[in-house]
């Protein structure tokens, strides 16, 4: 049995993780075989079955990883959605968010661009709507409208957010803040009525 905790295991599990997200990106998900992850980590494939199954396996836990470090530094419990459904504090989460994206920008380019990249945005989706969206319909039951459906609307919302932050990574031009405005911006013209809050 493998000790997670012991620094060679986190070690060698770093350098295997490196060294497939550098063939990724430069030779695409598809084309990656065990012998050139274990090539480029410099060690051998014995090695690599010690912690790894297949490159799938290694794939999910890149997207686990990638999954917690977006979601790092939320404080849910913070939100505060009573007076106005886009509010400061959903501003923050939105560019907390974003913050997470940037500190992590080639990593998250990688990912969206492979060939595997809709589970990666699917899960994200899945995220956001647990961690933010359904949290606003919960804090604002009498404001829902119910006659639109409640899962289309998080799974709207989600998408719309999902498209920033790919239209995003591929730009330098606007600051995490301006993103987030602008998803707010893109969703409220959409959505505000939905919830049942005017102009």
């Amino acid at each position: 049995m493998v000790n997670q905790a012991d620094l060679r295991v986190v070690r060698s599990k770093k350098m295997i993780k490196d060294a497939f997200v550098d063939l990724i990106e430069k030779e695409g998900y598809e084309n990656i075989t065990i012998k050139d992850i274990a090539k480029r980590a410099m060690i051998n494939r014995k090695t690599f079955y010690c912690h790894y199954e297949s490159k799938a396996v290694l794939f999910d836990e890149i997207v686990k990883d990638t999954l917690d470090l977006l979601m790092q530094n939320l404080q849910y419990e913070k939100l505060d959605f009573d007076d106005a459904l886009f509010s400061i504090d959903l501003q923050r989460e939105i560019q907390t968010i974003l913050h997470n994206v940037t500190e992590n920008r080639r990593l998250f380019r990688i990912l969206f661009s492979s060939s595997s990249s809709y589970e990666l945005t699917m899960q994200i989706e899945r995220l956001l709507q647990t961690k933010i969206i359904y949290k606003l319909i919960k804090a604002n039951p009498a404001k829902y409208l119910s006659e639109i459906p409640r899962e289309l609307l998080t799974s709207s919302v989600s998408s719309v957010f999902m498209i920033i932050i790919k239209w995003w990574i591929n730009q330098d031009v606007y600051s995490e803040e301006d993103a987030a405005k602008i998803f707010l911006k893109l969703v409220s013209t959409g959505f505000t009525k939905s919830f049942g809050f005017t102009n």
